[in-house]
């Protein structure tokens, strides 16, 4: 994901988190297929739900998210 998406995806993380280790996300396939990763809405959509045992609060999901990141 590029800073923008990232950023995207943090912030809105809880309507992507379910507060039980799940966390959802929609990329576009049209990017995906042109080597991108892009946060997307609608229909054209490859749909993600990274699960993180034991996780349970939105600030821990965002500290692994970034680490993943390298931030």
């Amino acid at each position: 994901l590029d800073r923008g998406d990232f950023e995207t995806l943090i912030l809105t993380l809880d309507r992507r988190f379910d507060g039980k280790g799940r966390v959802f996300m929609r990329l576009s396939k049209q990017d995906a297929y042109l080597g991108k990763l892009r946060i997307a809405e609608g229909d054209d959509i490859i749909r993600i739900v990274m699960t993180l045992p034991g996780i349970r609060k939105i600030e821990d999901v965002e500290k692994i998210l970034r680490s993943l990141r390298g931030e």
